[in-house]
Formats: structure tokens, C-alpha cells, sequence
């Protein structure tokens, strides 16, 4: 046995089997899995929060029917599936384990062929309840994101109009009874797109296209209500792409073309006051801000935009506090391009891939 922890690396390998992908301890190679035959194979997986168990999902019991399993890295090689009986042809397509590590929901057509909806499972007990409302047949709820005080889940789904994704939420201590979260409701042509919580499961931060055609930024009480919209008005055309709550929950962080349309910047929105401000100095001509990340200790922003020079893309860093901004990466002379990047967890650097010193090499 091999007990979890914060030292354990687990990887999905074809290690023994060509084609067959089983899950395995790092440095000891231990088999998580019961033992597959062929065709059987693990699609994904996760390590829960408290470190103490694998969840996957795999073909294990029947060929081509994908369920959902646990494993306590305590005891490798033995298994409890998750899910509730599966109706013929039903899979389970995705899961999330709660921040308390206690349940796991999942999302699967367990009780209807092909109409998705939203399951939890209590790991103590193996208690398995729908939670979402019944559906009959035309709705699917789409995603989810589980509250980070792992009270209940947001999800959206076309749930009262078929084809108009709108967001609900559903507490733990009522499966089945849903608050529809968006008012005035959406109406057809119209739907919301991503969507997160806030730290403290108060409230939620979505983009919607309430106008036709023009994607922007709100927030909603968890239980929902009226929406207070983030975004400053934006250039006609223009819209809201995606955006970051900052970890303390005070601000988000979005990349919009709002001054100029396809030129994409970054903004900052105060929760609480709404204050607004641009992060990045302002750009020109065909520039752009392509990705970014907030620090995790809420300090600003790490983001990479042709800033400097055009078609060039470098990796800048912004402090909300007196909005410094600065270059991180050595000066690139032209044929250099950061491609992606990652920072550290305690907020002191971050990692970059590009091709700094051999042209295309990153």
C-alpha cells in the first residue's frame, strides 16, 4: 500500500498494455487500477484536494461504457464506482471532486440516453442523488463548476428553453430544487458563456451576450437576482473574451477589445465598488495582449502581448498597486516570441517557455 500526500505524482501511461491507459505511482511505477485487458483505458483523472484518492473515469466494467471510480492511494487496485446505474448507452463524460474532498459530482446521460444532467456521490456511504431538476429530454446541462465551500454546484444547461444555455444553482442539502441565476431571463440568440465563483460562493462572474452579437462581463448573487455589468462600454463589435477573479476575491481581471475592435487589452474591476482601469499602457496598431494569469497572492498580473514591438510577443507584469509595469523576459531583438508561461505558486517568479535564444527553437 502507499499512502498520499503532497509527495505523490501520479501519470496516465500505456505502460503495460499498447493502447491500454492505466494510472500509476511515480518512482515506484504501482499500478493505481485494477488491472486492464484489452480495450479497457482510462480517459481522465484527478487526485482529490485532501490527496488521499485517485478519481477516473474508464471502460473498466464493460467495454466502450465509461463510469466513474475511486481509488484510495492507501489501498492500489481497488476500486468503487461512483456513479448510479447507467440507462443503455450512458456514460459518464466529466466529474469534479468537492474542495472537502467528501464527494464527487459528474455530469452522464445515466438515466436517458444522450440527456446529460448532473450527479453527486457522497464518497462516506456511496450516497448517489440527480441534482439538477428532471429533465425531459430536450435540455443537457452543458458544465459546472462546484462552489468552493462545497455547498452546491453552478452549472449551466438549456434548461428552461431548449437551446439557450442560461446559469442555475443547485445546493448539496436540496438536489432536485435549482435557482435560476440570470434576470431577466435569456431569451433566444442569447446565452452565457464562461462563468466562475467567487472565493467566498457568494456570488458569480459570467459573460453573457445580453446584446446580441456583443459578449460582456457580470456578476450575480449566488442565489441569483439582478446583474451588475463589470465592463466599461465597449467599441461596437467589440467583446469580452475571458476573464480571472483575482484569489481574494476583490477584482476581476478581463481581456476585452473595448477601445479599439480586435485590439485585445487587459482590465481590472473592482468587485465590490466597481472602480475600473486598464492594466496594460496603452497599445497601437495591430498589438495585442494574447494570454495572461493573476499572481496568486493578488498582487496583479503576469501577461504576454507584442507590447514593444509589434508581432513580437514578450512577457510583461503589472501591480495593481501604483500599476508599475514591467518587462520580465531579457530584451528579444525580433525573431523571439514567448509561447506560453506559468507562475509560481508563491508568487516570487514565473516560468516561461520561448524561443529566447535559437529562433523557433522554444
Amino acid at each position: 500500500s502507499l499512502g498520499g500526500g503532497a509527495g505523490t505524482v501520479v501519470y496516465l501511461a500505456d505502460q503495460d498494455v499498447a493502447g491500454v491507459f492505466e494510472l500509476y505511482v511515480a518512482g515506484t511505477g504501482a499500478k493505481i487500477n485494477p488491472a486492464f485487458t484489452a480495450p479497457k483505458t482510462i480517459t481522465s483523472f484527478s487526485i482529490t484536494p485532501d490527496k488521499s484518492a485517485v478519481v477516473y473515469i474508464a471502460d473498466q466494467d464493460t467495454t466502450g461504457k465509461f463510469e466513474l471510480y475511486r481509488v484510495s492511494l492507501a489501498a492500489l487496485g481497488v476500486s468503487a464506482k461512483l456513479n448510479g446505474a447507467l440507462t443503455g448507452g450512458g456514460n459518464v463524460t466529466s466529474f469534479a471532486v468537492t474542495p472537502d474532498s467528501s464527494a464527487v459530482v459528474y455530469r452522464a446521460d445515466q438515466g436517458t440516453d444522450d440527456v446529460f444532467e448532473l450527479y453527486r456521490t457522497v464518497v462516506s456511504g456511496g450516497a448517489n442523488s440527480r441534482l439538477n431538476p428532471g429533465y425531459s429530454g430536450s435540455q443537457d446541462v452543458d458544465t459546472f463548476v462546484i462552489l468552493p465551500n462545497s455547498s452546491g454546484v453552478i452549472y449551466r444547461a438549456d434548461q428552461n428553453t431548449d437551446g439557450v444555455n442560461e446559469l442555475y444553482r443547485v445546493l448539496f442539502a436540496s438536489p432536485g430544487t435549482s435557482d435560476r441565476l440570470i434576470a431577466p431571463d435569456l431569451a433566444a440568440g442569447q446565452n452565457a458563456g464562461t462563468y466562475a465563483a467567487t472565493p467566498d460562493s457568494a456570488s458569480v462572474v459570467y459573460i453573457a451576450n445580453r446584446i446580441v452579437g456583443k459578449d460582456e462581463l457580470f456578476i450575480v448573487a449566488a442565489g441569483g437576482g439582478a446583474s451588475s455589468q463589470l465592463n466599461d462600454t465597449l467599441v461596437a463589435s467589440g467583446n469580452v473574451t475571458n476573464f480571472t477573479l483575482t484569489p481574494d476575491g476583490l477584482s476581476v481581471v478581463y481581456l476585452a477589445d473595448r477601445e479599439v475592435n480586435e485590439r485585445f487589452e487587459l482590465y481590472r474591476t473592482i468587485v465590490s465598488g466597481g472602480a475600473k482601469s486598464k492594466i496594460n499602457p496603452d497599445l497601437a496598431g495591430s498589438e495585442d495582449v494574447i494570454a495572461f494569469a493573476v499572481i496568486p497572492d493578488s498582487s496583479g498580473v503576469v501577461y504576454a502581448a507584442d507590447q514593444t514591438t509589434d508581432g513580437v510577443f514578450e512577457l510583461y507584469r503589472t501591480v495593481f498597486l501604483g500599476s508599475a509595469n514591467s518587462t520580465l523576459n531579457p530584451a528579444f531583438v525580433g525573431t523571439e516570441n514567448v509561447v506560453d508561461f506559468a507562475i509560481l505558486p508563491d508568487s516570487t517568479g514565473v516560468v516561461y517557455r520561448a524561443d529566447q535564444n535559437t529562433d523557433s527553437v522554444n
